[in-house]
Protein backbone atom coordinates (compact mmCIF):
# COMPACT_ATOMS: atom_id res chain seq x y z
CA UNK A 1 0.00 0.00 0.00
CA UNK A 2 1.33 3.40 -0.99
CA UNK A 3 0.74 5.99 1.71
CA UNK A 4 0.52 9.58 0.57
CA UNK A 5 1.27 12.34 3.05
CA UNK A 6 -2.41 13.32 3.37
CA UNK A 7 -3.50 9.73 3.94
CA UNK A 8 -0.68 8.67 6.27
CA UNK A 9 -2.56 9.47 9.49
CA UNK A 10 -5.62 7.53 8.38
CA UNK A 11 -3.44 4.62 7.25
CA UNK A 12 -1.66 4.49 10.61
CA UNK A 13 -4.96 4.80 12.53
CA UNK A 14 -6.52 1.98 10.55
CA UNK A 15 -3.47 -0.27 10.45
CA UNK A 16 -3.64 -3.31 12.68
CA UNK A 17 0.10 -3.02 13.24
CA UNK A 18 -0.04 0.49 14.74
CA UNK A 19 1.34 -0.83 18.03
CA UNK A 20 4.28 -2.29 16.12
CA UNK A 21 4.88 1.05 14.41
CA UNK A 22 4.80 2.79 17.78
CA UNK A 23 7.27 0.32 19.29
CA UNK A 24 9.56 0.66 16.28
CA UNK A 25 9.40 4.46 16.51
CA UNK A 26 10.19 4.41 20.23
CA UNK A 27 13.06 2.00 19.70
CA UNK A 28 14.55 4.08 16.90
CA UNK A 29 14.22 7.34 18.86
CA UNK A 30 15.88 5.79 21.92
CA UNK A 31 18.59 4.26 19.73
CA UNK A 32 19.25 7.61 18.03
CA UNK A 33 19.38 9.40 21.38
CA UNK A 34 21.85 6.86 22.77
CA UNK A 35 24.05 6.74 19.64
CA UNK A 36 23.95 10.51 18.99
CA UNK A 37 26.20 10.20 15.94
CA UNK A 38 24.83 13.07 13.84
CA UNK A 39 26.20 16.54 13.15
CA UNK A 40 23.70 18.01 15.65
CA UNK A 41 22.69 16.58 19.03
CA UNK A 42 19.66 14.38 18.48
CA UNK A 43 17.90 15.68 21.59
CA UNK A 44 18.31 19.26 20.30
CA UNK A 45 16.83 18.38 16.91
CA UNK A 46 13.89 16.59 18.53
CA UNK A 47 13.32 19.60 20.81
CA UNK A 48 13.46 22.05 17.89
CA UNK A 49 11.03 19.91 15.89
CA UNK A 50 8.60 19.73 18.82
CA UNK A 51 8.91 23.46 19.40
CA UNK A 52 8.25 24.20 15.71
CA UNK A 53 5.30 21.79 15.55
CA UNK A 54 3.75 23.28 18.68
CA UNK A 55 3.87 26.76 17.13
CA UNK A 56 2.69 25.88 13.63
CA UNK A 57 -0.22 23.50 14.17
CA UNK A 58 -3.58 23.63 15.88
CA UNK A 59 -3.98 19.94 16.60
CA UNK A 60 -3.97 17.58 19.55
CA UNK A 61 -0.43 16.66 18.54
CA UNK A 62 0.59 20.31 18.86
CA UNK A 63 -0.78 20.31 22.40
CA UNK A 64 1.34 17.27 23.21
CA UNK A 65 4.40 18.87 21.59
CA UNK A 66 3.83 22.08 23.54
CA UNK A 67 3.46 20.13 26.79
CA UNK A 68 6.76 18.34 26.21
CA UNK A 69 8.53 21.60 25.29
CA UNK A 70 7.19 23.32 28.42
CA UNK A 71 8.25 20.36 30.57
CA UNK A 72 11.79 20.39 29.15
CA UNK A 73 12.16 24.16 29.54
CA UNK A 74 10.82 24.07 33.10
CA UNK A 75 13.01 21.18 34.17
CA UNK A 76 16.09 22.77 32.59
CA UNK A 77 15.42 25.94 34.58
CA UNK A 78 15.20 23.82 37.75
CA UNK A 79 18.34 21.93 36.76
CA UNK A 80 16.67 18.57 37.35
CA UNK A 81 14.49 16.27 35.26
CA UNK A 82 11.23 15.37 36.99
CA UNK A 83 10.80 11.92 35.46
CA UNK A 84 7.57 9.94 35.30
CA UNK A 85 9.50 6.73 34.57
CA UNK A 86 12.54 7.24 36.78
CA UNK A 87 13.50 3.56 37.17
CA UNK A 88 13.34 2.86 33.43
CA UNK A 89 15.41 5.94 32.60
CA UNK A 90 17.94 5.21 35.34
CA UNK A 91 18.38 1.66 34.00
CA UNK A 92 19.70 3.17 30.76
CA UNK A 93 22.67 4.69 32.65
CA UNK A 94 22.51 7.98 30.79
Amino acid sequence: MVCRKAGMRQFLNNCSMSTTFTNISKSILIDELLENSHIENVEDVIFWALEHYAKCKETKGALVANSIVQRIEGDELEGKANLMNYDAIESLNL
